[in-house]
């Protein structure tokens, strides 16, 4: 006889791209489909303090289904300090959920590539040292993608 193993909830992964006017929420299946989307206001890590940093994830933690995954781009994140901070406050905010934190220039970059038909994660892009320097950067600097994962 074989133990039939209860299958767990369906995983869910939430991205979220803070800008300097608005930030941007998407919780997606493992499928990629959209769940749902959710906005709120400015997400530059360097215009908000620890506590505005906070309420801001929060506000996306209240709205959502808890993720099995996060992702945050956020503008005005430059050193490994800015990143551990995000970081830090995700893990309040999703205690024990994998996170991963970057600006939000990187965001708009891997979907840009994605777009194009290319891997994020391959080699050509491994090459990438800074996704603001244009000369690292396989598709070089291109704020307009920013824009294409608002608009989704």
């Amino acid at each position: 006889m074989s133990a039939t193993r209860k299958a767990g909830p369906a995983p869910l992964f939430l991205g979220i791209e803070g800008g300097g006017t608005r930030t941007v929420a998407l919780l997606a299946d493992a499928a990629g489909r959209l769940i749902q989307r959710s906005e709120a206001g400015p997400g530059n890590v360097r215009l908000l303090s620890d506590a505005q940093l906070l309420r801001l994830l929060r506000s996306f933690q209240r709205a959502m289904a808890r993720p099995s995954a996060v992702a945050l781009g956020m503008a005005g994140t430059v050193t490994p300090q800015d990143r551990e901070r995000i970081r830090a406050a995700a893990s309040k905010v999703w205690p024990g959920t994998p996170c991963s934190a970057t600006h939000d220039l990187e965001t708009a970059l891997a979907a840009a590539e994605l777009q194009a038909g290319g891997d994020f994660g391959s080699e050509s892009s491994a090459r990438r040292e800074s996704p603001i320097d244009d000369r690292q950067s396989p598709i070089g600097h291109q704020p307009s993608a920013i824009g294409h994962l608002q608009s989704r």
